[in-house]
């Protein structure tokens, strides 16, 4: 699915959860002919990414709205930098306000927090990986948000790895079992990672044959300690 139609089919199911009942009390509030211009500004220093989709979100919205970028995706911003310019009916930019703080606010936070982590482990040569497996509109969204902060992405799809949760390795009797039969059982080609909790999981994971351990919780003297 390309980025265009991914953003425009998120943009539909947004309209449809968040708009229906907002639609009604907005207009208790707003003059429908109201016309007014304004910006929107970041609150806090941080990376950028929603832009576009704001952008895109807005004129979803109200097509008559004039929406003008000021900054780009992946680009830095200072607190109370504005971002976006907006002309048109007071009346649509109140109903698109909610879904413009929840988009620009969170996929900034994802990026910003991306670049953070990114920066802390670098000196260590390694990589900030996105784990996560289901991959929705919004999941896409968010890894793109990822990327942006410096997060590099290693699968697309389920089929890509397989991937050894705790469950599975309780359920199998342990790491090694569990790594030696999905190794029997799949092609040689097949990569398998599995979710590690401590040192010894991860050399275990790794003499077991599995190809990526997964850290989601290890703290970062022991994350260090792991990649030297």
């Amino acid at each position: 699915m390309s980025e265009s139609s991914l953003t425009t089919d998120l943009i539909a199911k947004s309209l449809v959860q968040d708009l229906t009942s907002m639609n009604n009390w907005t207009t208790l509030i707003c003059c429908p002919d109201r016309f007014t211009s304004l910006h929107v500004r970041i609150n806090e220093d941080s990376l950028l990414a929603g832009v576009r989709l704001s952008q895109s979100l807005f004129i979803a919205v109200d097509p008559s709205l004039n929406v003008h970028l000021l900054k780009e995706d992946g680009e830095n911003a200072k607190k109370g930098e504005a971002v976006l310019f907006i002309e048109g009916s007071l009346h649509s930019i109140l109903k698109a306000e909610h879904l413009i703080l929840a988009a620009l606010g969170r996929l900034s936070a994802i990026t910003q927090k991306a670049w953070e982590i990114t920066q802390l482990i670098e000196p260590l040569g390694t990589q900030l990986i996105d784990c996560h497996r289901y991959l929705s509109e919004r999941r896409q969204l968010e890894r793109a948000a990822g990327y942006h902060g410096g997060a590099k992405s290693r699968r697309l799809f389920f089929k890509d790895c397989i991937t050894v949760g705790r469950s599975h390795i309780l359920a199998s009797g342990g790491i090694t079992s569990c790594v030696n039969r999905l190794q029997e059982s799949f092609p040689p080609t097949s990569k398998v990672e599995v979710y590690c909790t401590n040192l010894s999981e991860i050399h275990e994971a790794l003499d077991a044959g599995a190809h990526l351990a997964i850290l989601p919780l290890l703290p970062f003297a022991e994350l260090e300690m792991a990649v030297r």
